[in-house]
């Protein structure tokens, strides 16, 4: 099953080099054939030595000059070869099949995005548990009452529908990912799954928690809710 899938995963960077590496060596793991699925890194302006590392663990470099995440990931989008679209971030680790469970989801034609499990990386084991229990429970209510939406580590989609919606609203700097999912629930179905997971960094979560917690709650609220671009700064690349 999905071996006929050929999958694009697009990773936007921004000086990422104490992260990417591993995010880029799980991604060449992966138990599915290497020939199926493309490794894209869209290099949004890097002063360090993001481009060449992805270079040489093997990927695909394209280069933004736009900064922005907005303006990056549509960049990674664009430059793909293959239909169906995968997005993690750069200092994200995702399961050895995760390629494989994308593919085998998007055989299902009426597919029209998918998101995934949220795994916290933390020192403690516990403390990562939680923290996906709460995040994961939070994205299964927006799904359960018709709210589905995106999140960044862990999303795929169908290219041929984000060329239709013109790809990401670039006035959405916050919160992009969640915008798109409420876009493209119009072609398709849009799901969760949960046996579909990534372990993904919490660092811009370790400065001033409370004030990254207020930034994201904003921004939730006025995507979903209001379905207006959020004006919040963001000190962080995402």
């Amino acid at each position: 099953m999905g071996k006929n899938i050929h999958v694009s995963v697009v990773i936007p960077a921004f000086n990422e080099e104490a992260y990417i590496e591993p995010t880029l060596k799980a991604l060449q793991n992966q138990n599915y054939p290497k020939e199926n699925y493309e490794i894209v890194v869209v290099d949004n302006n890097s002063t360090d030595n993001t481009a060449s590392i992805a270079l040489k663990v093997g990927a695909k470099v394209v280069r933004e000059e736009k900064q922005g995440y907005v303006f990056t990931l549509n960049k990674g989008v664009f430059s793909a070869t293959n239909e169906v679209i995968a997005v993690t971030d750069a200092d994200t680790k995702v399961s050895d099949d995760w390629v494989k469970k994308i593919a085998q989801a998007f055989e299902d034609e009426k597919l029209a995005a998918l998101t995934g499990e949220i795994r916290p990386e933390t020192s403690s084991k516990f403390r990562t548990k939680f923290l996906a229990f709460l995040y994961n429970l939070f994205l299964s209510f927006n799904f359960s009452i018709g709210k589905p939406h995106l999140t960044g580590p862990n999303l795929a989609f169908r290219k041929s529908f984000f060329k239709q919606i013109g790809g990401l609203d670039i006035r959405f700097e916050m919160s992009p990912d969640v915008d798109l999912g409420l876009r493209l629930k119009k072609y398709g179905k849009v799901i969760l799954r949960k046996d579909i997971w990534v372990l993904t960094s919490t660092r811009r979560w370790e400065k001033g928690r409370i004030k990254a917690f207020w930034k994201y709650g904003v921004g939730y609220f006025n995507t979903v809710w209001f379905r207006r671009p959020p004006k919040v700064d963001l000190e962080v690349y995402r």
